[in-house]
């Protein structure tokens, strides 16, 4: 709308400089160039603008899917990690369960072991202490022999 309205003032603004510089014929032509070229620059800066805008719109959009690319691989790499961590902790806690498991094991074989130790050195303590009485006691015979 405001673009007619500037044709239509324009136009009569160049019929009134013909009209009115009738006479001055050099001078009429020198300000209606001037009028024609200040409507094409017109024209064209309007142009530019639209382009702009239009340029604007398609930027916001590309920029705006690139924030949302980035947003997305953003997120994929956190569920990546939080995936990550899970696994790593549960793996940490079966090492540790069987890290225990080996640790009672272990522990419960030592211990029979030990066991096992004590016990042969009880037999062997007593059979020290029969070998030592039947000993003693050859010892005591052979004396009251003599």
């Amino acid at each position: 709308m405001y673009d007619k309205i500037m044709l239509v003032l324009c136009t009569v603004t160049l019929v009134l400089i013909v009209f009115g510089l009738f006479e001055f014929w050099l001078l009429s032509i020198i300000f209606m160039l001037m009028l024609i070229i200040i409507l094409m620059v017109k024209v064209s800066s309007e142009r530019k603008i639209e382009k702009v805008d239009k340029d604007r719109g398609r930027l916001i959009s590309l920029v705006t899917e690139r924030l949302d690319s980035i947003s997305g691989k953003v997120e994929d790499a956190k569920t990546n990690i939080n995936r990550s961590v899970f696994m790593l902790e549960n793996r940490i806690a079966e090492v540790k369960h069987s890290y225990e498991t080996e640790m009672e094991d272990s522990y419960r074989e030592l211990a029979k072991k030990i066991f096992d130790v004590e016990n042969k050195l009880s037999a062997i303590k007593k059979t020290l202490g029969a070998a030592y009485g039947t000993l003693d006691e050859r010892l005591h015979s052979l004396e009251e022999d003599k």
